[in-house]
């Protein structure tokens, strides 16, 4: 759910204080190449590694551009790409989104 990080954040915040960095360490990972991968585990893996990690950059960005300036994100992944084509292709993703949010946020 879109709405989910900024619920996420707010129970970090109240429970600890504000978030200063932000570590994605999170994955989704079935082995399969390009020939086996299915429509839905493609999806998935995106959804997972790829959109949610955006979501969450996206609040982490919005809530410490506006508070306090720069922060940290790191983004934990490896170069997967022969025989696991959609986990590679989404951890592409997250590797742009990291980009992205260096020189937007």
């Amino acid at each position: 759910l879109v709405e989910t990080p900024a619920r996420v954040f707010d129970a970090v915040e109240e429970a600890i204080g504000p978030v200063t960095a932000l570590v994605l360490s999170h994955c989704h990972s079935m082995d399969s190449g390009i020939l086996e991968t299915t429509t839905e585990s493609f999806d998935l893996h995106v959804a997972v590694n790829a959109r949610a990690s955006w979501l969450l950059v996206r609040e982490f960005g919005r809530r410490f551009r506006a508070a306090r300036g720069r922060g940290r994100i790191v983004a934990l992944t490896s170069d997967h790409v022969a025989g696991n084509l959609p986990y590679g292709a989404s951890k592409g993703a997250l590797d742009r989104i990291v980009l992205a949010a260096a020189v937007d946020a």
